[in-house]
């Protein structure tokens, strides 16, 4: 991103305070860097290209609060990597405040990587990035429609999403060929309590959507937990003749938390 009023948006909207650790995955050359330094606590810089590293280092050398880590934020694309993990908690416990991500996401990795956070130990009070307008459409997205999803069910679970605005091409250099936009989702502490157990809740997830197109009975019948849940989710009243993208965000929690008392 290359409007700095865009970017002063962006940050306004995450309010970044003196207490918090940010997470900023994609630094670039660090501009944003710069802006989150000056409000945050304590900024963590990842970024895997070498040469962007070593820029936006020479380029920010005056702030002591900004920590680089040069190196994938993901760990086999299904982790968080563990000195990016050790970085953020270290932080949390010294500023004794929440930490959030504020990010320019790069596109492979928005969705695994926004997936994991919130799956993680780490507890992000919210997730503020710029990510592949596609990408936000499916965070958003209701249920019956095309781009409804895992992203849509964990995340709208979990906390409350809105879209901060789109963005043309012409926001970036050089101009990428799809258009982007800024998403937010912020943790809701009663829609996270009411989830019993939220790796349940994802296998959950995984379980209905494996076969798009087709009836969530014979995922029901046979699935990763190894139980036939078929007479289970018509106690609950779910029509199980349905596809798994038809189904609801509270629908889905309510199965997830009878499902989880069997799995112990």
């Amino acid at each position: 991103m290359i409007d700095l009023n865009l970017m002063q948006l962006f940050v306004d909207e995450a309010a970044v305070e003196k207490d918090q650790t940010i997470l900023e995955v994609g630094h670039g050359t660090g501009s944003m860097s710069d802006i989150l330094a000056t409000r945050a606590g304590k900024v963590i810089a990842v970024d895997i290209d070498n040469d962007l590293t070593h820029i936006a280092k020479e380029a920010l050398c005056d702030h002591n609060n900004i920590m680089f880590i040069n190196e994938d934020a993901l760990s086999k694309k299904s982790l968080i990597s563990p000195k990016v993990q050790d970085a953020i908690t270290a932080s949390v416990n010294e500023l004794n405040g929440p930490f959030k991500l504020v990010a320019n996401l790069p596109y492979q990795i928005a969705s695994p990587l926004m997936i994991n956070l919130i799956m993680s130990q780490l507890n992000p009070e919210g997730l503020f990035v710029t990510i592949q307008l596609e990408v936000g459409q499916r965070i958003l997205a209701e249920a019956g429609s095309k781009a409804y999803g895992l992203m849509s069910i964990l995340l709208q679970a979990t906390g409350d999403v809105t879209l901060i605005r789109t963005l043309p091409q012409q926001a970036f250099w050089p101009p990428p060929k799809i258009k982007s936009a800024m998403v937010a989702w912020r943790r809701n502490k009663e829609k996270m309590a009411a989830i019993s157990n939220l790796a349940c809740f994802k296998n959950t997830i995984d379980m209905l959507l494996r076969h798009r197109r087709k009836m969530i009975r014979t995922a029901l019948v046979k699935n990763e937990f190894g139980i036939n849940l078929l007479q289970l989710a018509e106690s609950l009243n779910i029509d199980t003749t349905l596809r798994g993208e038809a189904l609801p965000v509270k629908t889905i929690i309510k199965l997830a938390n009878a499902i989880y008392p069997l799995t112990k």
